[in-house]
């Protein structure tokens, strides 16, 4: 879960310069000096404008973090994407009262998770816990471990301990 825009969107906004470029080589080609000369000085500024609108399209927040109560305390989270491809890890540590948690998690329609769950899209058995950031400790036990699966290759974990709240999202 991103608010950034979709791949469909970045592809576009990318492709819009590049069959610029792509007009301004054939000019060239057809010995249209002019229209190459322009084609060209615009390229750059056609690229530039299209990555500040991509950036400025998104927040750099997950919604996870913007779901987070008020009184949070102590956020850390980190993440991993591949770039246009939408696999992504996401790790968010926080600060919350127990009695958020629940409510917290009920926002993304998780429900808990059972040794006996079953996943799809190949993914088998329950969260990995013991791997991620520095800052992100969180015990092997799965008794409180709310999931949720929002697509065939996405997963969505969640657990609270002393006093904090881990939630670890992946795609693969």
């Amino acid at each position: 879960m991103t608010d950034r825009p979709s791949t469909i969107f970045v592809g576009v906004i990318i492709a819009i310069p590049i069959a610029i470029y792509v007009a301004g080589l054939v000019a060239v080609i057809k010995s249209k000096r002019w229209v190459a000369i322009t084609t060209m000085a615009l390229l750059p500024a056609l690229l530039g404008l299209s990555g500040w609108i991509w950036l400025q399209s998104g927040d750099s927040e997950w919604g996870y973090r913007k779901a987070l109560p008020k009184d949070t305390i102590e956020i850390c989270e980190f993440r991993h994407a591949d770039g246009f491809l939408p696999d992504h890890s996401y790790f968010l540590k926080a600060g919350i009262p127990e009695s958020d948690f629940e409510p917290y998690v009920k926002k993304f329609g998780m429900t808990l998770h059972t040794s006996d769950r079953k996943y799809t899209g190949g993914f088998s058995g329950g969260p990995n816990w013991g791997h991620g950031p520095d800052w992100w400790k969180p015990s092997s036990d799965n008794s409180r471990t709310y999931s949720d699966q929002p697509a065939e290759d996405a997963w969505l974990f969640a657990k609270y301990e002393n006093g904090y709240l881990y939630l670890h999202s992946f795609v693969h």
